[in-house]
């Protein structure tokens, strides 16, 4: 069907993308046909499209058949400048890419559509990218795509002279916009970096430089300043029952959309709470099932990998909360600053040693007891330190995270200004010739 936007004049006309090229389509090669010796063919999977950053080409292959193998199988070869994409799964919305080497072939996940000679591909690479193949997939709960869906599909071609210098043109904006976008998330990692080495030095030194130091006998944690103790995480929870227990085993039976909030894994990031999703359990829930209360202030710990260990404050949402079993609940004691346990339980270095706890013994397990993550000793300076460095970390990681948040929708903004770039160009809604100018 033809589009809602296209420009028809005497350089532009809307064509059916059965008219601007052909399509072809993958073949299925069984694992042991793949790299093997003196196969010449470059193979491309569907895991291949996913380039990183705005990268649109496909320069090379990380695999390898046979021509014996493919002329067996009745895979065709697909030349140079083709666009390839896959045709299943949620991948085929956007990983469209220009391949710039030929004489290649793909599984039977992907196709290509080969452009006739008088067509521009890098232009024709644009306009697909502004298709959204996800409307036009089949039904069902892995979405697919064929030739069929895509031949009657409109777009607005203009003449080959126009395709060359739109193409140029956009190859000039965005790479400077991709040049951007890539110097301000680097600023975010960078950013991010400053972030991890701050809390980590405040969490294990302090904030004197002239303090003395001693050995912890904890390889992650190294020297710390004399005055600190080394203790269990689950020392730090206060006398009394369940203060430091894990949450609650809540079936989907019992999830209400309102009454005593229910605050899941996804909830807890590194270092803060992460609003996503309201979930329920009514007070009769609540009681009936004894579910321990999560109080503003206590510390959450998640024992499921995201990573392994990571922990946040409870908020003050306004309502009572409890949270999930796979999360541990630690209510501080009164010489335990809450703040200062999560940003122990946030530096880079606790993490990597909870990450090798969970993987004692071989394979991967991707989670941790309760028990297992009690015994875990962690450095702890006195009440009125904790207090300072905890104020520090406050108002310094504040002030990055706002410019981390400034930096992300600015990348945010050229993207959509990037999009919306090409949109314009690929339908002739705007003169590249006077744009250029």
């Amino acid at each position: 069907m033809r589009p809602d936007f296209y420009r028809a004049d005497g350089d532009w006309t809307p064509l059916r993308l059965g008219r601007v090229g052909w399509f072809l389509a993958g073949a299925g090669f069984p694992h042991e046909f793949q790299g093997v010796e003196d196969a010449e063919l470059p193979f491309f999977k569907v895991a291949d499209t996913n380039l990183p950053g705005n990268e649109q080409e496909l320069r090379s292959a990380p695999n390898t058949v046979s021509r014996l193998t493919a002329r067996q199988l009745g895979a065709r070869i697909c030349p140079a400048g083709a666009i390839a994409f896959p045709k299943v799964g949620a991948t085929l919305l956007g990983n469209k890419r220009r391949l710039t080497i030929g004489n290649c072939i793909f599984d039977n996940n992907m196709m290509a559509l080969v452009p006739r000679a008088e067509h521009d591909p890098r232009f024709l690479l644009y306009a697909l990218g502004d298709l959204d193949f996800g409307q036009l997939s089949n039904p069902g709960p892995v979405p697919s795509i064929n030739a069929g869906d895509l031949k009657d599909v409109f777009l607005p071609i203009p003449a080959p002279r126009i395709q060359r210098s739109i193409a140029s043109f956009l190859d000039r904006k965005t790479t400077t916009i991709d040049a951007l976008i890539h110097k301000k998330e680097r600023l975010v990692e960078l950013l991010q970096e400053k972030r991890q080495a701050l809390v980590t030095q405040a969490v294990t030194k302090g904030l004197s430089p002239n303090v003395t130091l001693k050995e912890s006998g904890i390889p992650w944690i190294g020297k710390v300043p004399s005055n600190w103790k080394i203790v269990a995480v689950k020392r730090t929870a206060k006398p009394g029952r369940k203060t430091f227990t894990d949450g609650d085993w809540i079936e989907s039976p019992f999830i209400t959309e309102e009454g005593v909030r229910l605050i899941q894994t996804g909830n807890v990031g590194i270092g803060r709470y992460k609003e996503q999703g309201f979930r329920y359990v009514s007070d009769r829930t609540f009681h009936e099932l004894r579910c321990t209360e999560v109080d503003p202030g206590d510390v959450l710990i998640c024992r499921l990998d995201g990573p392994v260990g990571r922990a946040c404050l409870a908020p003050n949402l306004g309502v009572r909360m409890i949270t999930s079993v796979d999360n541990a609940i630690l209510k501080p004691r009164a010489d335990c600053d809450g703040r200062f346990l999560v940003y122990v339980l946030s530096s880079p270095k606790y993490l990597d040693w909870v990450q090798v706890l969970c993987r004692v013994g071989g394979g991967f397990r991707f989670r941790v007891s309760r028990s297992m993550l009690g015994d875990i000793q962690i450095p702890v300076p006195p009440a009125d330190e904790q207090r300072r460095i905890a104020d520090l970390l406050d108002a310094q990681t504040e002030r990055m995270s706002a410019l981390e948040q400034k930096l992300e929708l600015h990348c945010e903004r050229l993207r959509e200004y990037r999009q919306a770039l090409i949109t314009a160009a690929v339908t002739g809604k705007i003169d590249v010739s006077q744009e250029a100018a």
